[in-house]
């Protein structure tokens, strides 16, 4: 596997830095591990791994300034990050990349497997701030072929709610990003647009019952009968319950 060293440090999006570094105490055949032999063992942790695609970002001169370096790679068909910046050099934050990819791999190696692939959603790379924002389509999965309708959309997004959710092993930002595509879609705004609409019924609705109750209650004619008008005003609240809830009356 080759690994491909990308120059100057490219520090992920949404990574915090290490505002004070410390001495590391990573040795190789008894003295301080050199970089060249921090990146090999870290690459063949990566190959065990089976790592795709693997991009090792640093800066060229090594030194307290900014030690920091951050690995890319593809791991099944997903693109990841981890990067360390937390002692004075390069070559013992590459050695604690190589080391917590050998401890995450020790769930595999014991039956979990599953666990593992858990442990690194985690790393899933956030894209740039400066990349463009997906469209809807993308989001959705829907391809240029398939026909648009709020059918099409709500499967689609249903299908995708169910990885993309917090609780489903997603995050709050995945699920964001699905909401506003749905609502991004055609067939979701005029969904949106119904819905307001159908809103807006509801509510002139309300306020006609509201101008019938006002006029009885002034002695309009409509319900000159004290008893009539507390059945009649009892009918109206109970349609306005309905309405409000949804629910048919009889």
């Amino acid at each position: 596997m080759r690994i491909i060293e990308q120059y100057p440090l490219r520090w992920p999006t949404g990574w915090p830095r290490t505002r004070y570094h410390r001495h590391g105490n990573f040795l190789q055949y008894g003295r301080s591990i050199f970089l060249a032999g921090a990146i090999e063992k870290l690459g063949r942790e990566l190959r065990l791994l089976d790592a795709r695609n693997v991009v090792l970002s640093l800066n060229e001169v090594d030194g307290i300034r900014d030690p920091g370096v951050a690995i890319y790679f593809a791991l099944a068909k997903r693109q990841m990050v981890m990067a360390c910046d937390r002692y004075v050099s390069q070559a013992d934050n590459a050695r604690s990349l190589g080391l917590a990819i050998a401890a995450m791999r020790q769930l595999e190696r014991h039956g979990g497997g599953a666990m593992m692939n858990r442990a690194f959603d985690g790393f899933a790379a956030l894209p740039s701030p400066d990349a463009p924002p997906r469209s809807w389509r993308e989001v959705l999965g829907i391809s240029d072929d398939m026909r648009i309708d709020t059918e099409t959309i709500d499967h689609c997004y249903r299908i995708r709610a169910k990885r993309a959710h917090p609780d489903a092993g997603g995050s709050h930002e995945a699920m964001a990003e699905l909401n506003a595509a749905r609502g991004g879609a055609p067939a979701g705004r005029q969904a949106q647009r119904q819905g307001r609409r159908s809103l807006h019924r509801g509510g002139s609705h309300q306020r006609h019952v509201a101008l019938l109750l006002w006029r009885d209650a002034r002695g309009g004619g409509v319900a000159q009968d004290r008893g009539l008008w507390i059945a009649t005003a009892a009918g109206q609240i109970w349609r306005v319950f309905c309405v409000a809830a949804g629910v048919r009356s009889g």
